[in-house]
Parts: C-alpha cells; sequence; structure tokens
C-alpha cells in the first residue's frame, strides 16, 4: 500500500525521481517478471493479483497505467514493461481474448457459431459466458 501511494504522489513528475523511487519501481519490476505469461506472450495481472509473498501487484500495474495515459512514464519503463508483456488496457485485452476463443469455434453450414452459455474452452475460457455477455451489451 506505502509503494501505491507514493507511486500515486509521484506519478505526475516522474522525470525528477529519486534514486531510492527508481530502485522500488524495478524490484515490482521484478515482482511483475515473475508472473507467468498467458499464451499471447502477455503477463495479464488481475487488479487484484497477488504476488506469492502476498504483495499487490495487481494495484501496482494499475498504477503504472495511470502514469502511462498521463503520459508521464519515462520511456526506458514504457520499452520494459511493454517488452515483458504487460496489458495496458485490461478490458480491451479481456474481450479481444474472449473474441479469439470465439472465432475458434467452427461454424456451422450457415456461418454460424453456436456456443452453449455453459461452453468452456480447452484451455478453461468461459466462452458461453462471455457469449451471453456480448449479447446483452
Amino acid at each position: 500500500t506505502c509503494v501505491v501511494m507514493m507511486e500515486s504522489t509521484l506519478a505526475g513528475s516522474e522525470a525528477h525521481l529519486p534514486e531510492e523511487y527508481d530502485l522500488l519501481w524495478r524490484r515490482w519490476y521484478g515482482r511483475f517478471l515473475k508472473w507467468p505469461l498467458d499464451p499471447l506472450g502477455k503477463r495479464n495481472v488481475p487488479t487484484k493479483g497477488l504476488t506469492s509473498d502476498g504483495k499487490k501487484l495487481g494495484l501496482w500495474l494499475n498504477t503504472q497505467r495511470i502514469v502511462y495515459r498521463r503520459g508521464s512514464m519515462l520511456a526506458d519503463r514504457i520499452r520494459l514493461l511493454e517488452s515483458a508483456g504487460i496489458v495496458w488496457q485490461p478490458a480491451d485485452y479481456a474481450w479481444e481474448d474472449g473474441f479469439r476463443h470465439f472465432i475458434a469455434v467452427q461454424p456451422d453450414e450457415h456461418g454460424r457459431r453456436h456456443v452453449p452459455t455453459s461452453e468452456l474452452s480447452a484451455d478453461g475460457f468461459r466462452l458461453g459466458k462471455w457469449q451471453e455477455n456480448q449479447r446483452q451489451v
């Protein structure tokens, strides 16, 4: 929590960071690197995602996304996070992942893909629920 608060305070002025902050950022980045890659080579950490020792990695990443969107993130940090597989837009990524699963379903002779609500893909993705949600949007 202290890290997230500190980052929030400094988020607007990343160009003038104290050395201790840089060391702290690199420690959190190291934790991010330990998060497993998904099949697309991304580290899709949920907002409530915790490291194996209980650190709030998801919150740290949300702070990084805010700093990035404000345009105040250092270019080398952007490169590091992107090369490590950060997901900048989790909602868009989740939709794209669902769509990727959906188009993998073989269409019938009329070009329709029939997915029961209870359908799970081979990798455990709740495809039926995803499709149901798309119909409600």
